[in-house]
């Protein structure tokens, strides 16, 4: 049996960067303490979501120890470049991404720009696995942030219009990022049924 858990780490980012601890002892702290619940609960696969750095990742990795390795997306917003990510301690046979919001959603409103929505702000990170059921498919997604965000940057509105617009925009971003991924699963099934009636 194969075990899988999930766990949003938390701007999990290196010492010395934007969003990083300000020292290597907190960084450090934070590490074993990932390392050492997730040993201690038995994962064999953790799905992983606010992973901030390659050197953060590989730092998790190396604290789980020998037989652990790793896959993080390619995809986030470079304001805030917290990704989602696998760690495994089984054999991954293949690593796939998606970020493309469906061609009929591409025109939910998402700010006052009326930009289209083509993409997922963070993508989502398919990997495969090999059990002795079969192969699974397992899907880590971090979905917009209910957190409202503001042109320019901004956390605080110029006043309660503007509050309620980008309240209903964040709503309808996530609801079209979660369609999107439903879109994906709906393929990963496809293709599953496809393979099961060649077999």
């Amino acid at each position: 049996m194969v075990t899988v858990a999930t766990w949003n780490v938390e701007n999990f980012f290196a010492p010395g960067t934007q969003f990083g601890p300000d020292t290597e002892a907190v960084f450090e702290r934070k590490v074993a303490l990932l390392a050492s619940t997730v040993t201690t609960a038995g994962v064999d696969v953790l799905a992983l979501q606010e992973v901030g750095d390659l050197e953060a990742f590989d730092a998790l990795l190396t604290a789980l120890g020998p037989g652990w390795s790793g896959q993080l997306s390619t995809h986030f917003e470079p304001s805030h470049a917290i990704r989602v990510g696998f760690a495994a301690r089984v054999p991954v046979t293949s690593v796939s991404e998606f970020v493309a919001i469906p061609d009929q959603l591409q025109g939910v409103p998402t700010n006052d720009t009326a930009a289209p929505l083509t993409e997922m702000g963070r993508g989502a990170l398919r990997i495969r696995i090999s059990t002795g059921a079969g192969d699974v498919d397992l899907v880590s997604v971090h979905l917009k942030s209910k957190l409202l965000s503001f042109p320019g940057g901004r956390f605080q509105p110029h006043d309660e219009a503007e509050r309620a617009r980008y309240a209903a925009y964040a709503l309808l971003r996530r609801a079209a990022e979660a369609a999107a991924v439903r879109y994906f699963a709906n393929d990963l099934l496809d293709g599953a049924a496809a393979r099961a009636s060649c077999s």
